[in-house]
């Protein structure tokens, strides 16, 4: 669906909202392909709580919160694409990331037990 929204964006964007939204068009595309790691790092982050381990999902939080602020402070700067470009940057590189490490960690400890 997203990649849906994503590709008929050009399409549906002046149908719906104006010629006057075309300018925002790219940024709808970058943020909407943003949101396609996010339900990967949210079971991971579920997968912790399950392994009782919500401290380490804390600390990733409040890890990912600092670096996305960074990222936002940077893409400040190119305006509103830049803030767009750099949520979709941070969520492609972090949450796979995360993701990959909570998985093999907790499968980990469950194979130890």
């Amino acid at each position: 669906m997203v990649l849906l929204q994503s590709s008929l964006a050009p399409i549906y964007v002046p149908i719906v909202f104006g010629e006057k939204w075309i300018p925002a068009i790219p940024v709808l595309i970058l943020i909407c392909l943003s949101a396609i790691p996010r339900p990967f790092a949210d079971s991971a982050s579920q997968l912790l709580l399950s392994a009782d381990k919500p401290e380490i999902d804390l600390k990733w939080n409040i890890l990912f919160t600092g670096l996305f602020a960074i990222a936002l402070f940077l893409g400040v700067h190119w305006q509103s694409q830049g803030v767009a470009a750099s949520v979709l940057i941070t969520h492609v590189i972090f949450m796979p990331l995360f993701t990959l490490w909570a998985t093999r960690y907790v499968f980990k400890i469950l194979s130890v037990n």
